[in-house]
């Protein structure tokens, strides 16, 4: 199984970068939190784990089990995660980049997010005549 430094290490050569230093900024992490992801002080939280698993094109629950794995309590929860990363990782399955697969839907305002329903048609309707 792999460890979350494997995944570490993956990500900074798919980013094309050589230093923790250097996989931090682009990660927007501080130094200090890389530090501790690779001393294992602290391990991913399943976001971060996502990121990763979006940088590596891999199934994010892949990161997300290895994270669990390591974050596991008893042996009945890592038995749990270790199946769920083997099934993710024979799977093979890439994800595609998250929010640049995202396109507004028809009918939703640019830059609203989905707040604000466009209304379509609005000055043309004309009430009804009685």
């Amino acid at each position: 199984m792999k460890a979350l430094l494997d995944y570490l290490d993956e990500a900074k050569t798919a980013l094309g970068v050589e230093t923790d230093y250097a996989l931090a900024k682009k990660m927007k992490w501080s130094t200090a939190q890389m530090s501790n992801y690779r001393a294992r002080r602290r391990i991913l939280d399943d976001f971060q784990a996502a990121r990763i698993a979006d940088v590596l094109s891999k199934s994010p629950m892949e990161v997300i089990a290895a994270a669990n794995v390591e974050r596991a309590k008893d042996d009945d929860e890592r038995a749990y995660w270790v199946k769920l990363w083997k099934d993710c990782a024979q799977k093979k399955t890439a994800r595609k980049s998250g929010p640049s697969n995202l396109a507004p839907r028809p009918g939703l305002e640019p830059g609203t997010y989905g707040l604000t329903v466009r209304r379509r048609n609005a000055l043309k309707a004309k009430p009804d005549k009685e």
